[in-house]
């Protein structure tokens, strides 16, 4: 992990019992992420929007006096979840 915070690096370390320097090794694979991430969000009951959904969403972010803080909070989930439109 090149990305993560030490901090957080450390921590998560501790909570699965392994050495800090292991999880350099995470990601190698290239679908290990998407792997866990979706394990994660399945975990979660995390869905894909429908396309109401998102047809609903497109005319949120374009209707005037949409606040940055909502559009954020949305594009995050975007981010964790993934978009809709990839496979």
């Amino acid at each position: 992990m090149k990305a993560a915070p030490p901090v957080a690096v450390v921590r998560l370390a501790e909570q699965l019992g392994i050495d800090p320097g292991a999880l350099r090794l995470y990601g190698k694979r290239a679908k290990t992420r998407t792997d866990h991430l979706r394990l994660v969000a399945q975990y979660l009951s995390w869905r894909l929007p429908t396309m109401m959904e998102l047809k609903e969403l497109d005319e949120f972010l374009l209707m005037p006096g949409s606040s940055w803080r909502e559009v954020c909070a949305i594009s995050a989930l975007f981010l964790i979840v993934g978009h809709p439109y990839e496979s």
